[in-house]
């Protein structure tokens, strides 16, 4: 600023010139006499991401990109609201340096390197400069197990078996401090309309040429929808059977199976050797258990393939038997089974 006004000085400026001059020079009279402040306060809108396991920001009609299949986040659980201060004063056992990336809408540490964002190249900091509560003791109304993933920078939720989707690998890797986050409790009467169950690279015992994904989705209405997608990637043509156990946290459990046929390029060609599966039905049962669902669940899915239908194994009481040992393991607030229901389909079997 002085060196402008100066060279204006001696090099008679123009009036244009002038007019910036007294300008810039009235702006920092102004700056002096005011008193500078950093940022404070919390942010409301953040969320925990059902696909990837980061905590994105959820505040606008944008959903960043969600590096478990590319598109949007999608928002599960708590509303957090994780406090700024853009001054990073010292505190005991709160780590600043947090932001939220313009390109992903995930949280990420802003150290000297930005990580790896999904949307391509490291992270890009913007807004707020947000601190972190790693206390041993967890305050009130704050959920705990949230991570810094050494591969990507986001933040993500550990606090189960599976790690979410990193885009600097297959799932993240947590690495210091065990952060706790604070939330609001949905309102009452206040449930999401949507859950999803995925798995997205199903793979098989070595020498078995297939590969698959499968999704399931369940409406708040009762809505079911179930998907899946195998490729014979080998000679020999296979049989496949699929199925999926989902536990609610009342003792309730719903089962979803579907088997069907892939060809091998001996007898699919080069084309012809994809099975796509997608149906969709409305269950009752999924619409008067859905607060239990969203309570808590459980799920877990079982595919097998064989060269005869003779060597599938039994792929729904696999499932099940994954779902109960999974809410076996994370036991608190889910009841004993009390009843099963085997979702029906119009084309479910082979």
């Amino acid at each position: 600023m002085k060196t402008i006004v100066h060279g204006a000085i001696a090099g008679r400026p123009s009036r244009r010139q002038a007019l910036v001059a007294s300008g810039l020079a009235l702006l920092a009279c102004t700056c002096l006499s005011g008193t500078a402040s950093a940022a404070v306060g919390d942010q409301e809108s953040w969320r925990f991401c059902d696909k990837c396991f980061e905590l994105f920001f959820d505040g606008s009609g944008a959903k960043g990109k969600c590096p478990a299949d590319g598109g949007g986040h999608t928002s599960q659980g708590f509303a957090f609201f994780p406090h700024y201060d853009d001054s990073e004063p010292s505190e005991p056992n709160v780590q600043y340096g947090w932001h939220f990336c313009s390109k992903c809408f995930a949280m990420f540490y802003n150290g000297s390197t930005r990580g790896h964002c999904p949307s391509g190249g490291p992270h890009s900091a913007q807004g707020f400069d947000f601190g972190l509560n790693y206390a041993a003791s967890a305050p009130p109304s704050s959920q705990t197990q949230w991570r810094f993933c050494q591969q990507c920078f986001a933040l993500f939720y550990d606090g189960g078996p599976t790690k979410g989707r990193c885009p600097a690998g297959k799932t993240h890797i947590a690495q210091g401090f065990v952060f706790n986050l604070p939330y609001h409790a949905p309102a009452p009467g206040s449930l999401t309309d949507l859950l999803r169950y995925d798995e997205s690279a199903i793979t098989f015992a070595s020498g078995i040429a297939a590969n698959a994904n499968s999704h399931v989705r369940l409406h708040s209405d009762g809505t079911v929808e179930f998907t899946s997608h195998f490729h014979d990637s080998g000679a020999q043509d296979y049989v496949y059977s699929i199925s999926w156990a989902i536990y609610a946290s009342d003792g309730t459990v719903f089962t979803l199976q579907h088997g069907g046929k892939i060809k091998g390029h001996l007898a699919g060609g080069q084309s012809d050797r994809n099975s796509d599966y997608s149906e969709q039905t409305v269950y009752d049962q999924v619409r008067t258990h859905w607060p239990a669902l969203v309570r808590g669940s459980k799920s877990h899915m079982s595919a097998h393939v064989s060269g005869s239908l003779g060597g599938l194994l039994d792929t729904t009481k696999e499932a099940l038997e994954g779902a109960l040992k999974a809410a076996t393991i994370y036991s608190e607030g889910f009841e004993t089974v009390k009843a099963v229901y085997n979702i029906p389909f119009l084309h479910n079997g082979l």
